[in-house]
């Protein structure tokens, strides 16, 4: 069969398929597609011409045009990235009839490099599937057909070849771009030049000379090609006579269409069917081609995104591409990720501030408390805050006090101390891990004192404290570790699937200091926005079926308490009610989406900066 039914999955009207083609027999649909050769060259069959496509060429193959791909000696990898007619018609109503030339031999022509910056967007966005990215494929979609309608409807013919040409008249684009899309449309009524002239409101001869100095062939020439090249589907996908499929692509003779289709394709209607009917995609004569993993497409796409680096305005290319694992849902265990969280917390602040500490120790659901001694504080009320602890279900010991001067380390108000906490936490050797303090002891109204409580004095979460949420989620069966992260399988009974949690975080040796030596805010600050260092993360959870729900938390070095101090005042006092606001600006961000998944779920991480996530990915049940 030649017509080939496009498919789209997820309720997303673009399919993308990167491959390596063997052969690709000759066929269409409907829906406009995208060939863009990544590596090597294929040949590239489009109506009667043959094309060499070089790397990083493309070729758009419009609705109902007949073509074929195949491989040359060079060996390929090639995406193709298919797109809903219907759909972008909504946006673009013209979308159906439109003919967009991609094609040139200008190898220097600059509007290819931005064609391909789209066409790269697109599938970086495909593989890292972030929350949203649906919304965002559809975005650069219509983005890529503005910029086509713009600059690509000119094209010309040489040496009987269709090519793209530039054309800076942007009025002339535009009218030829509809001139050309009613030729398409029509092609098989008796179509006029006065029908074109009433359409533009111009005179004949304007329009005859417009498409005769813009393509080289004159008006019924023109006709006559659009009309053999909408035949061709007829003469292959059907068994009907000469004359038939003359007559229905608009030619008032069958000598007139034997002598335009020779005249393109070489040879008359009879022998190109003879020639080319045991080539037609069909069951027994299927396409070969195998599909390439996403670790493959992103050191394909590196190079590329590496030589126009003013075109994504000074980032580093390599940090568009994710680092990607595929974890076996099904495995055995490396073992049990499971940290013991002890905080301590100085005798004569918990004495003085019970409830406050109370209260933090509640939102981490710790059991248990270390107290220090004081040197020269209450030296008999020990026994009494063991009491009240018990009596609120808390176990406490009693450590001496260290003889230590305090100086102070502001990168513990900042999100270094996070990825300090997770890189110990998340080590599958790690037993326990002791707390910082419950809070900074220093009650002078000043919002940052550097000090190592996870809250502030007056009860602010610091980064520290997500940190420590972060790895009590973490408790369970580890089954995939790294140097970035961790994945764990946590049971919920035999009767119910298991659930999954994925904790993920950046860090760098010299910022981790920032957490173990004296620090400035102003050096703090600036040594952690130094560090702008992307990291993209893909994993795939294989062996996965049902409906999820995945609930993403992350924590931004670009909204932590530090920075929100440097911004506001460090050197200030907190207002009375400015708790609840700078909780809210240094909270997780929380995204939640429910996914219907099959064989394998893919989560995708894009970590900036010192940032930290934590994913949940918990199963529902059938509706």
């Amino acid at each position: 069969m030649l017509k080939e039914k496009s498919s789209y999955q997820d309720d997303l009207p673009v399919n993308i398929r990167i491959v390596e083609i063997e052969e690709y027999p000759l066929h269409f649909h409907q829906d406009i597609e995208f060939v863009y050769v990544l590596k090597g060259e294929i040949n590239l069959k489009c109506g009667y011409f043959t094309y060499r496509m070089t790397e990083g060429s493309i070729f758009t193959i419009n609705g109902r045009e007949v073509h074929g791909l195949y491989q040359t000696e060079i060996g390929n990898t090639v995406a193709l990235i298919q797109i809903d007619n219907y759909f972008f018609s909504h946006y673009f109503s013209r979308l159906s009839g439109s003919c967009f030339r991609t094609y040139t031999t200008d190898s220097e022509d600059k509007r290819l490099d931005s064609l391909r910056r789209f066409f790269v967007n697109i599938l970086l966005e495909s593989m890292k599937k972030e929350p949203g990215y649906k919304r965002q494929l559809i975005d650069l979609v219509n983005e890529l057909i503005l910029y086509l309608d713009e600059f690509f409807h000119y094209f010309s013919f040489e040496n009987n070849v269709v090519v793209n040409t530039r054309n800076d008249n942007p009025v002339k684009v535009e009218r030829l771009g509809r001139i050309t899309s009613a030729i398409y449309e029509k092609h098989s009524e008796k179509l006029t030049l006065e029908d074109l002239s009433r359409q533009e409101h111009l005179s004949t001869y304007y329009i005859s000379h417009l498409i005769t100095e813009s393509t080289g062939m004159s008006f019924r020439d023109f006709l006559g090609f659009a009309r053999v090249e909408f035949s061709e589907m007829a003469l292959l996908d059907t068994n009907k006579k000469i004359n038939v499929i003359a007559q229905e692509v608009g030619f008032s003779t069958t000598a007139y269409y034997i002598k335009y289709f020779k005249k393109w394709f070489g040879m008359t209607p009879e022998e190109y069917r003879e020639r080319y009917h045991k080539e037609i995609k069909a069951p027994n004569i299927p396409a070969k081609m195998k599909l390439v993993e996403t670790d493959r497409i992103s050191k394909l796409l590196r190079p590329y995104l590496s030589s126009l680096p003013k075109q994504l305005d000074g980032v580093d290319p390599s940090e568009f591409f994710p680092i990607v694992w595929h974890v076996n849902c099904n495995s055995e265990p490396l073992g049990i990720l499971h940290t013991d969280i002890i905080p301590h917390c100085n005798a004569s602040l918990l004495s003085s501030g019970f409830q406050r500490v109370l209260r933090a120790m509640h939102e981490l659901n710790i059991t248990e408390i270390t107290v220090i001694k004081d040197q020269d504080h209450i030296p008999n009320c020990y026994e009494e805050l063991s009491t009240r602890l018990l009596s609120e279900g808390l176990h406490c010991s009693f450590e001496s006090p260290k003889s230590k001067v305090f100086l102070p380390s502001y990168g513990m108000d900042s999100c270094a101390a996070a990825s300090y906490i997770l890189r110990q936490g998340l080590n599958p050797g790690c037993k326990s891990i002791t707390m910082n303090s419950i809070l900074d002891q220093t009650e002078n109204g000043f919002l940052l004192n550097g000090e190592d409580g996870i809250f502030t004095a007056g009860l602010v979460p610091k980064p520290s404290f997500y940190a420590y949420k972060m790895l009590q989620h973490m408790d369970g069966e580890l089954i995939h570790w790294g140097k970035y992260h961790a994945v764990v399988r946590k049971t919920n009974g035999s009767e119910v699937l298991p659930s999954y949690c994925i904790a993920c975080y950046n860090h760098h040796e010299e910022i981790d200091n920032l957490c173990k030596r004296p620090s400035s805010p102003e050096e703090a600050g600036e040594r952690i926005s130094g560090f702008n260092h992307t990291l993209n993360i893909g994993i795939h959870l294989d062996g996965l079926s049902g409906i999820y729900r995945i609930t993403k938390y992350r924590l931004s070095s670009e909204r932590c308490l530090l920075n929100y101090s440097i911004n506001n005042g460090i050197h200030r006092k907190m207002r009375a009610d400015e708790n609840p606001i700078i909780t809210w600006f240094t909270a997780p961000q929380v995204d939640i989406a429910t996914e219907t998944v099959s064989q394998s779920l893919f989560v995708s991480l894009t970590l900036r900066g010192l940032d930290s996530q934590c994913i949940l990915i918990e199963p529902l049940p059938d509706k």
